[in-house]
Parts: C-alpha cells; sequence; structure tokens
C-alpha cells in the first residue's frame, strides 16, 4: 500500500514529489525544495537533484543538447563526451526502469572546479525529466557509483498512489494532491497536501516522552489540534497507553489557518489519527479536513502507509 522503499544497511530512501532514489547512508538530506534535493556528506555536496513535470521534446540526447544550450545563459558549463569515454557505463546502465531512457554527461561551473558527473533522466510515461548532479572525480570508480545511484531512481505518474518518504518517515497519498507545504523542524516534521477541496495533514511530533510529559494523549490531542475552538468534537480513545486516538470535529476554517480572518471561512468537516508506533518515542498523526465529510477510503490509505522508517 505505501510502496515505501524496503531499508537495506548500506542504503537511504528519498521518496519526494514524484520521484523515487536510493543512496549511500553516508549522505544526508541537507536542503529539500518542492522539486529539487542537494545530499551531502562529510566531504561535502555529494548529489543534487532536479526534476521538472514538463519532459523536453524528443529524446534524452536532445533534451541533454537543450539542458547544454541552456547552460550557456548560466554559470553551468554542460560536456557532453561523444563518444563517451570507455571507462563510463552505457547510458542503459544509468537507470534500470524499462521506460526510463538516460543521457550521462560531465558538468562544471565556471568559478568551481573540474568536470564533475551528472546524468539526464527522462520518464515520458512519468511526463518528468531529472537532472542528476554528482559532486565527485570521474574516476572509473565514482562514475560506477553514480550509475548505480541513478539507476534506483523511480518516477511516479499522477494516477498512482505516491510515496514520500525522508529521514526517518514514510507515508503515501494519492498523486492529485499537490503539496502545498512543509516544515522540517527537529521536533516537528509537518506536511500539508490539497486537492480541489480536500486537505491532508500529516505531522510526526516528537520525542513522545518529553512531548507529553504528564499529559494524557487525550489531552495533548485535544490541544494540538485546537478541538476546544470547534463547533463541536468528538475523542475516541482505544484500550491502552499506545493505541491509537481518533478524533471528528467541525472547524470554523482549517486546521492549518492560512492568511485571512477566521470568521469568514466556512466550516469544515474534520477528522484525525494520533498514534504512538511500538517500541518508538514519535507521536504520528494524519488528519483531513474537508466541507463534506472526508473519504473513510482515503483517510484509511494515509494512515495505514504512514511508518517510522
Amino acid at each position: 500500500m505505501s510502496r515505501l522503499a524496503a531499508p537495506t544497511p548500506d542504503l537511504s530512501t528519498l521518496a519526494w514529489n514524484g520521484i523515487r532514489i536510493s543512496f549511500s547512508n553516508s549522505w544526508e538530506v541537507t536542503s529539500i525544495r518542492d522539486r529539487y534535493a542537494l545530499l551531502e556528506d562529510a566531504d561535502g555536496p555529494a548529489l543534487d537533484l532536479r526534476w521538472e513535470k514538463v519532459v523536453e521534446k524528443g529524446s534524452s540526447p536532445i533534451g541533454l543538447a537543450h539542458l547544454q544550450k541552456r547552460s550557456g545563459k548560466t554559470d553551468l558549463d554542460i560536456h557532453i563526451p561523444d563518444p563517451l569515454p570507455e571507462t563510463w557505463p552505457p547510458p542503459e546502465a544509468w537507470n534500470g526502469a524499462s521506460d526510463m531512457e538516460a543521457a550521462p554527461f560531465l558538468w562544471s561551473t565556471k568559478s568551481g572546479p573540474e568536470h564533475r558527473i551528472g546524468c539526464l533522466l527522462r520518464s515520458p510515461a512519468a511526463d518528468m525529466t531529472i537532472v542528476a548532479r554528482f559532486h565527485r572525480e570521474p574516476t572509473p570508480q565514482e562514475l560506477t557509483a553514480a550509475a548505480r545511484t541513478t539507476s534506483s531512481l523511480t518516477a511516479f505518474t499522477p494516477s498512482q498512489l505516491l510515496p514520500w518518504q525522508i529521514y526517518d518517515i514514510g507515508f503515501a497519498v494519492p498523486g492529485s494532491f499537490i503539496l502545498e507545504s512543509f516544515s522540517l523542524q527537529p521536533g516537528h516534521y509537518r506536511f500539508i497536501f490539497k486537492d480541489t477541496t480536500t486537505r491532508i495533514v500529516v505531522d510526526r511530533v516528537g520525542p513522545a516522552s518529553v512531548v507529553l510529559g504528564n499529559m494524557p494523549r487525550r489531552d495533548w490531542v485535544k490541544k494540538f489540534f485546537s478541538l476546544e475552538k470547534a463547533k463541536t468534537h468528538e475523542i475516541r480513545e482505544a484500550e491502552g497507553d499506545e493505541g491509537p486516538i481518533e478524533w471528528a470535529a467541525c472547524l470554523k476554517g482549517d486546521l492549518v489557518p492560512s492568511r485571512g480572518l477566521p470568521f469568514l471561512k466556512p466550516s469544515r468537516v474534520c477528522r484525525g489519527r494520533v498514534w504512538l508506533p511500538a517500541d518508538k518515542n514519535m507521536l504520528l498523526s494524519v488528519s483531513i479536513s474537508d466541507r463534506v465529510p472526508p473519504s473513510d477510503t482515503l483517510f484509511s490509505e494515509v494512515c495505514s502507509s504512514y511508518v517510522l522508517v
């Protein structure tokens, strides 16, 4: 259901806004935006990824030529070895997906080091172009490692249930939902997705022992979601200290207020679930709001996909 990548001892996974890639667990995601990610290790930047939903017309080599042409207007210099040196893995080795095309290249900046490794990947099925730039010298060993990394890359179509996986969490939402905003603070991760009228909010809060203290989880839920201010609300608590808490409310406005005056906003029907995974010290929460009662299927899909990895 969640389409999350299975963890392995030496690899980490990033799944973000339509793509998924596995990489050395010595790398960390140090910067993330809507369609951009930077991974670094102890030696500095290791890989940056940029992707677009509108693909270049034609094949990957044509797209790479367009990328090379555009680089002339920036500080970026793109160099396409033709033919590829014998030490380079062939283009098909840079991605294992049957519907993905790949065109490796070298890149540098006018003020930066010598040429480094890059690869343009094109997925016609997902209408997506991905540019991966590795910040390592193009030695045979690094070329092989780079090709191994890009070969793990998957692009998802909007019709699929899209996986999201970063740091220690993973979940999935329908592809029709757009990432409206997100925050990755050490004690609180929050992701907000929006469809036409529906909003999904995914939270990870912790450490739970610190956040809760001596407060009952029921009281924390009431405070965290401002349920005292709701026109009506209901809280259902499962038996046991670690069982899920489900709540429903009719709120003036939304779970995450946007700009404007709350009393001008129509009421929304909200529901949520908060739970403490076994042997973990983090509170996980999924909440959904809409003008009408949110879909049971949607709520169940997102909740069941949400795990600590």
